[in-house]
C-alpha cells in the first residue's frame, strides 16, 4: 500500500510529507472460504487498507 503521509523529525517532512510504502502480511485460516466460496468467509482487503491508512494519517 502506498501513502502520502507526514511522518518525520524535520519540519520540511511534516509540511511536505513523503511517500511511504507499507507491506502488510497476515496468516489466517481460509479453509471455510475455500469450501463456501462466500466473500463473507474471507478477508476484506478494504478494511485492512482503512486500518493501515488510519494509522498512516497520524503524524
Amino acid at each position: 500500500m502506498t501513502f502520502h503521509a507526514f511522518h518525520g523529525c524535520l519540519d520540511r517532512e511534516k509540511i511536505d510529507g513523503n511517500i511511504f510504502i507499507v507491506d502488510f502480511k497476515a496468516e489466517l485460516d481460509m479453509s471455510k472460504a475455500s469450501l463456501t466460496d462466500d466473500l463473507d468467509d474471507t478477508v476484506n482487503y478494504g478494511i485492512i487498507y482503512n486500518i493501515v491508512k488510519r494509522e498512516m494519517d497520524i503524524p
